[in-house]
């Protein structure tokens, strides 16, 4: 497989901070602190995205007097796909690493990522396993569930990888960027709709890329006590569980499985559902309704002529992609 694009060959590791001036330094010491070969060329990209701190006066201090190349770039439109996007876009080399701006990378990252991208030209997308580092004690719930935060080993992963220390391929992510409708726009501000980075993982499987999850090199991922409240958690769940239908119907166009069948549950959902309401007479009826509408919820959101449309989407981006592999 192949990508038209002729760009250097190196590593674009771009951070994209949103008030990231708590934890700005130590992501970047822990970046000057990696162990890279003298023949690999790779470059350091941070975004301001509306940033009302001090997170570019300290960036820029902290990598003063750098050897390595290092660029700010403001993107106006909040939301962390935007400026994952912004990043993208003044990239120089092949190969990409997102850093969110509270990962400290371990000191062999940038490299071991590299060589596992370039040793299989069939690999899309790559992620190491990420430990946590708790500012507070957390919530018991936050504990349970560590790997919602992105924290954990990702061997096993099937199409998807955490956001956090994702490492892709600059082309596909600008032709996905460029050519494909997304659906989730990922955190913006207090929201916490999250799958932006999942989806855009899945883009690459379903253009016919793997994935190569590794527990060679990790990333601490440091979690502001703000953060591990079960509060928080709790409307962090929301944010997870909402791009879900959008995932379903990826797995589905991944896995040969038509649209009908999808279609035959969700009428079959809505028909207990409505069915229910001529019941009233019946002890069951409400029991069945509230079943039945539990079962619809993931869906409401996105609506069922939207996960049609996406289904047909990444339908024909497979089909066109595996006609180009046949060439």
């Amino acid at each position: 497989m192949s990508c038209k694009e002729s760009l250097e060959r190196g590593v674009s590791l771009i951070i994209c901070c949103y008030n990231s001036g708590w934890i700005i330094e130590q992501t970047l010491n822990a970046l000057k602190e990696q162990i890279v070969k003298e023949s690999l060329h790779w470059e350091i990209i941070l975004v301001d995205n509306c940033c009302t701190d001090n997170t570019v006066e300290l960036a820029l201090r902290t990598m003063k007097d750098c050897d390595i190349s290092f660029v700010i770039a403001h993107e106006s439109k909040a939301g962390l796909a935007n400026a994952r996007r912004r990043g993208i876009s003044v990239a120089h080399y092949d190969i990409v690493i997102y850093c969110d701006d509270d990962n400290l990378l371990s000191e062999r990252y940038v490299n071991t990522m590299h060589d596992l991208m370039r040793s299989d030209s069939s690999i899309g997308a790559a992620g190491g396993m990420g430990i946590a580092e708790f500012q507070a004690p957390p919530a018991q719930i936050v504990v349970d569930n560590i790997g919602n935060y992105a924290v954990g080993s990702q061997i096993g992963h099937d199409c998807w990888l955490y956001g956090a220390g994702v490492t892709l391929r600059t082309a596909l992510v600008r032709e996905v960027y460029n050519h494909q409708k997304c659906y989730l726009m990922g955190r913006k501000g207090n929201e916490l709709l999250s799958g932006d980075d999942t989806e855009l993982v899945m883009s690459m499987v379903v253009r016919g890329y793997k994935i190569a999850p590794t527990d060679d090199v990790t990333f601490i991922h440091v979690l502001k006590a703000e953060r591990l409240s079960e509060e928080y958690y709790q409307r962090l769940v929301v944010g997870l569980y909402r791009p879900i239908p959008v995932f379903e119907m990826f797995r589905m166009v991944i896995n040969n499985v038509p649209f009908k069948v999808f279609r035959d549950k969700y009428l079959l959902w809505k028909k207990a559902y409505w069915g229910s309401w001529l019941k009233f007479w019946r002890s069951k009826s409400k029991d069945v309704r509230n079943q039945n509408k539990a079962l619809l919820a993931p869906y409401e959101f996105w609506g069922f002529f939207t996960l049609w449309k996406i289904y047909r989407e990444w339908t024909e981006i497979k089909n066109n992609h595996k006609k180009l592999s046949d060439i």
